[in-house]
């Protein structure tokens, strides 16, 4: 629950986009943000845990997305839901660009690959043969 409804302010937008925000936070750690024990009780921390503590996996413009869907001051959270949306539907601003490297030669000519393949495997057989 957010915390402006622990003062006694009904729900809003701004509301709902603090429950989808820790929701989304649980489904990837399995944790309440504010470390409280269910989602009714009133925050124990002042700030968040940083989503890469628990997920150090997950990419850090998703801690930014949901910090900021989470953040305790609604005037710092999303202005609306489609923000939200459209913030994480895009990712980063910036996306890296892939790391380039070379192609291997089963990428650059697959038929190749396998006859070496198949000819190193009838070299095995036949050394195979000839030991016995």
């Amino acid at each position: 629950m957010a915390s402006e409804m622990f003062d006694g302010e009904a729900g809003n937008e701004a509301t709902d986009i603090y429950a989808l925000g820790v929701t989304m936070f649980r489904a990837f750690t399995g944790e309440f943000a504010y470390g409280n024990p269910d989602a009714t009780s009133p925050p124990r921390r002042k700030r968040p845990i940083a989503l890469c503590a628990l997920r150090p996996d997950l990419p850090a413009w998703l801690q930014a997305a949901l910090g900021r869907a989470i953040a305790i001051d609604p005037a710092e959270r999303y202005r609306d839901m489609a923000e939200f949306a459209v913030e994480m539907e895009a990712g980063p601003a910036r996306a890296p660009h892939a790391v380039s490297r070379p192609r291997t030669l089963l990428e650059r000519n697959p038929v190749l690959f396998w006859q070496g393949v198949a000819a190193l495997l009838v070299l095995a057989l036949v050394l195979s043969l000839l030991r016995h």
